[in-house]
């Protein structure tokens, strides 16, 4: 069973200001593999989330790097 993703609204503002800064700056194709990546990471998470160490144990929310 995959387990949910929340995203909060400051991940959310941050990935669109990522999206739209490598619109603007690189290619078409930059965007799409970094995209592709963020969905990639977001499966490992859903299938198994214990693959990555907790930033806030507490509230159980986890990190993950996509890229450097």
């Amino acid at each position: 069973m995959l387990k949910p993703i929340k995203w909060s609204s400051l991940a959310e503002n941050d990935f669109t200001n990522i999206v739209d800064y490598l619109e603007t700056r690189w290619n078409n194709n930059v965007c799409i593999e970094f995209i592709d990546n963020i969905d990639f990471c977001i499966g490992l998470i859903q299938k198994n989330p214990n693959l990555f160490p907790f930033f806030n144990v507490k509230l159980q929310i986890r990190k993950c790097v996509i890229t450097k």
